[in-house]
């Protein structure tokens, strides 16, 4: 009974914890999170992120004025509706899909009936 009770005694005692070798992360690296942090909580676009000028084109077809802010904000809308407008283009249906940008700089997306 005495080599039961030290078997469980044994098992219910905690692992002792061995550390591997310590790892460090580049200061550039904390500074570039930092950075892309601070950019996200302020709306700014975030550097490194590229837009294709093909996108660009495409949401100043639109809206002439639009900055690459707005632009890179919207970035999902605006290439659903590139993606859309093609298709609509090749099936010829009578419909096709716009965007609407309010003055928050928000973009909405709506299909419309060609006239």
């Amino acid at each position: 009974m005495d080599e039961w009770y030290a078997i469980l005694r044994e098992n219910r005692r905690p692992e002792a914890f061995h550390a591997g070798p310590a790892r460090t992360v580049p200061q550039r690296h904390i500074n570039q999170l930092k950075d892309t942090r601070q950019a996200l909580l302020e709306g700014r676009p975030i550097e490194g992120m590229n837009l294709s000028k093909e996108l660009i084109r495409f949401a100043r077809s639109f809206f002439p004025e639009i900055s690459l802010a707005v632009i890179e904000r919207n970035q999902l809308e605006i290439s659903n509706c590139m993606t859309d407008r093609q298709r609509d283009l090749e099936r010829k249906d009578g419909y096709m899909t716009y965007m609407k940008l309010d003055k928050n700089g928000v973009i909405t997306l709506y299909m419309s009936k060609i006239q």
